[in-house]
């Protein structure tokens, strides 16, 4: 099972801090995420912590980079210690949802998000990876297609993305609103083709296919995994937190698809959110 980050997540890398050149601890690892080079990245961001042992971004990304490299014990670690040093840090809580997701653990994920969600009203992706899990999930303790319609509509009022709306048709369907999950895909599709993302259609086509069938997407997360190619569909929500750094990166939740992409980001490759 693929949990996207449309779901693992999309790297933002928008400027960077005067306080760290390009060949510093931080810098480097970003750099290094973005080419994929996740063990380096892991010991890079290392090298930062171990310069200012409070950086709580530099936590946040290298759980990023163990989340890819499907660590997700020692990124929950690290998103932890971020909110220790800095409590309330939503993206850390976000990315630790979606680490939570791949363990299988639909509890401590849900909690998350909603900690994400209270601490920052905006965070697009806490509403989608929330949403997606009660519109999804096989275990009926989670699934809750009205609170889920309720979430993406809110995801879908703060950016209207392939990802917010393909998370909205699911919630939809769910609630057996199967009308407008069918509407709402097809503004997936005609996005998805204005994007030039159509290596991804199949994926988009196939929930279609579902919808038009009345069948609400299933997906068991109890050995959920992020997929090589899920990471271009990750939402990056701002980060507020630290603006001195590289805004934003927190890891999106990635969808978890039964069968993703074979181009994926939260249905994608990893790369950090």
């Amino acid at each position: 099972i693929t949990f996207p980050a449309s779901t693992l997540l999309v790297l933002l890398l928008l400027g960077s801090s005067p306080a760290f050149s390009e060949e510093g601890g931080f810098e480097k690892g970003l750099a290094l995420i973005k080419a994929r080079q996740y063990d380096k990245a892991v010991e890079a961001f290392s090298e930062a912590i171990d310069m200012i042992p409070g950086d709580f971004q530099a936590y946040n990304y290298r759980g990023i980079a163990r989340a890819y490299q499907k660590d997700y014990d020692g990124a929950i670690q690290d998103y932890t210690m971020a909110l220790k040093i800095k409590p309330g840090y939503a993206e850390a809580m976000n990315n630790r949802g979606f680490a939570w997701v791949s363990k299988g653990n639909l509890e401590k994920a849900l909690a998350d998000f909603s900690r994400a969600i209270e601490q920052e009203p905006s965070l697009l992706d806490a509403y989608s990876s929330k949403a997606w899990i009660l519109a999804t999930s096989t275990d009926k303790r989670y699934r809750n297609g009205k609170q889920a319609v309720a979430l993406a509509i809110k995801a879908v009022d703060i950016a209207e993305t392939i990802d917010s709306l393909d998370t909205m048709s699911a919630a939809y369907a769910a609630n057996g609103q199967f009308d407008k999950a069918i509407a709402s895909q097809k503004k997936v599709i005609e996005l998805v083709v204005r994007q030039n993302r159509t290596d991804e259609m199949d994926f988009y086509l196939d929930h279609l296919i579902s919808y038009k069938a009345h069948k609400p997407l299933r997906i068991s997360y109890a050995t959920a995994t992020t997929p090589e190619n899920k990471a271009t569909l990750v939402k990056a929500p701002k980060n507020k937190a630290a603006p001195a750094k590289t805004p934003g990166a927190a890891a999106k939740v990635q969808k978890p698809p039964a069968v993703r992409p074979p181009i994926s980001a939260g249905n994608l490759e990893p790369l950090p959110y």
